[in-house]
């Protein structure tokens, strides 16, 4: 009976250290690590970076991409601040499982806390131009924000910010992470060039609008000529 006693709080132990092993961190956003400095904490395999993925949540092939695009945007765009080898906007990029907020505030303004932080220590941005923005992607929150300086708010303003995170949805609800942060990226560099996104138009919202005019409008009509026949009939 002891020994069986023995081998099942063995068995416990193990089962609850694997479990601890999946537990999902949450992250401080002091903890945080800086690509630029914890090289070995990024998940860009010792590369100073851009992008911070502590978890490995994009892909390696992927987050290469994603760092090609976000040095294409400060070499090709103008910020009109910056010295003339990186004359464009600086972009960050930050991505992780869960945030640890503050107990009782919003998970909204966690994330915005989160990610001001991050653009503030990470330096993302030149010296002095504000040119920088900074992009946070929480997953188990469900949070997607943008940081911006004041010079990158310029360009991109809260409406250009809200286009790029409707877009970004789809990807995110198929946990297609990599192409998610593609697509903003490239984005952002559109709206760094001088490009004014505007929203996609619902045709399928307008086709249903139309049709339910339509077919109220004939209701209306129909009943109309019906109560036109029974006014015309003679009263006996």
């Amino acid at each position: 009976m002891a020994f069986a006693s023995a081998i099942f709080l063995v068995i416990f132990a193990a089962f609850c250290f694997l479990q601890e092993g999946r537990t999902t961190r949450e992250w401080y956003k002091e903890d945080f690590p800086n690509p630029t400095r914890d090289v070995k904490g990024c998940g860009r395999r010792g590369e100073v970076s851009w992008i911070c993925d502590p978890e490995n949540i994009l892909s390696y092939k992927a987050a290469n991409k994603i760092e090609e695009l976000i040095y294409s945007v400060v070499k090709n765009t103008y910020s009109g601040c910056s010295n003339d080898e990186k004359p464009g906007f600086q972009i960050g990029v930050a991505v992780l499982n869960r945030m640890r907020g503050i107990p009782g505030e919003p998970v909204e303004e966690t994330a915005k806390t989160f990610a001001k932080h991050l653009h503030d220590s990470w330096g993302v941005g030149h010296a002095g131009c504000d040119d920088g923005a900074m992009l946070l992607i929480s997953i188990l929150d469900r949070q997607l924000y943008v940081s911006t300086g004041k010079r990158a708010m310029k360009s991109l303003s809260h409406d250009q910010i809200d286009i790029i995170i409707e877009e970004m949805k789809p990807y995110m609800q198929k946990r297609d992470y990599d192409q998610g942060v593609e697509l903003a990226i490239v984005r952002m560099g559109e709206v760094f060039s001088g490009k004014v996104l505007e929203r996609s138009t619902n045709y399928g919202l307008i086709v249903f609008c139309v049709l339910l005019i339509i077919i109220v409008g004939a209701g209306l009509y129909i009943g109309h000529k019906q109560e036109q026949e029974r006014n015309k009939k003679p009263q006996k």
